[in-house]
This record gives structure tokens, sequence and C-alpha cells, in this order.
């Protein structure tokens, strides 16, 4: 009974920090670098940051502003793996391993869904369709901007998934 509490605290928690504080981490940067003129508006169940950028904004503001909800998904998952070093009572590896699965899962569903978004020029309303608008790539500079980020991310998730596999420990039968 304790791990199943513990288990649904992990997934609670991992919900949380993916579809409220990453756009929470965002919004603080945007008030911090452009603009105090912030609002939140809900798409589906996930909070969702709505600003303008002033007419004089940079380029690397911009970059750092649309990839920080993909940069904080990575530092909570390292933030975890951490404490999964740290800590001995299985209950709480387990849940810590929980989480950092939902963390990438949520990171495959991200990337993905902004590579399509880039890819069919701009049919999904993304964090990255709109970075692309912004910055006024063109479509080519675009399409190897995204696939070098996919190339970066997924080499992530491999080394954080083999990190997470040295944890997990099966019990023969």
């Amino acid at each position: 009974m304790k791990k199943i509490f513990l288990i649904s605290i992990s997934i609670l928690i991992a919900l949380v920090s993916v579809l409220i504080l990453n756009e929470l981490i965002k919004a603080g940067a945007v008030f911090l670098i452009y603009t105090h003129d912030i609002s939140f508006s809900l798409k589906g169940i996930s909070l969702y940051t709505v600003f303008t950028l002033p007419e004089s904004h940079k380029l690397i503001y911009d970059t750092v502003i649309y990839l920080l909800p993909i940069f904080s998904v990575i530092i909570f998952i390292e933030f975890s793996a951490l404490f999964l070093s740290k800590v001995y009572n299985n209950n709480i590896r387990t849940g810590l391993i929980i989480y950092q699965m939902i963390n990438i899962g949520y990171l495959v569903i991200t990337i993905l869904l902004n590579a399509l978004s880039v890819i069919l020029n701009n049919f999904l309303s993304t964090d990255w369709s709109m970075y692309v608008f912004v910055s006024e790539y063109s479509y080519t500079k675009s399409l190897l901007i995204t696939f070098l980020t996919i190339f970066v991310v997924f080499t992530y998730i491999n080394f954080a998934t083999n990190r997470i596999k040295k944890f997990i420990t099966f019990i023969k039968a």
C-alpha cells in the first residue's frame, strides 16, 4: 500500500512539473527578460504562457525563452537522478524512476510535436514553431536547427535512460 501511494505521488508531482511548472518557469524568464504583460491560458490540461514580444527583441533571448521548457525538464531529470543516486530506499527509488520516465516521455512528445510543427510549416502551434516564426529563419534553416535539436535531445534521452537502467533491478523467479 505504501508503494502504491508513493507511485501515485510521484506521478502527480511529475504531471504538475511538466504541465504547470515548466510554463511558470518560462513566464518567469519572459518577465525578467522582456515584458511584464504575461497571461496564462489552459490548453487541454496544460498551462500555456501568453506574451507579446517587444519590437526590439534579441534572438538569443528568444532562443532561451522558447527552449526553456525543454531545459527545465532536463534539469528536473538531472535533479531526480542526483536524488536517485543518494537514496537507498527502494520505494523512493521507484517513485524517482517513475518521475524521470514521465519527464522523459514528455520530452519525447514535446520534441516530436515541435519537429512536426516545423516540418508541416506551422500546422501546429507550438513553442518551436513560434520561435521559427519570430526568428524569421528560412524553411531549410529551421529544419536544420530542428533536426540538430532533436539529435541533441535524443542523445540526452539515451544517456538518461541508460543511467536509469542501472537502478532498475529485476527479481529472478
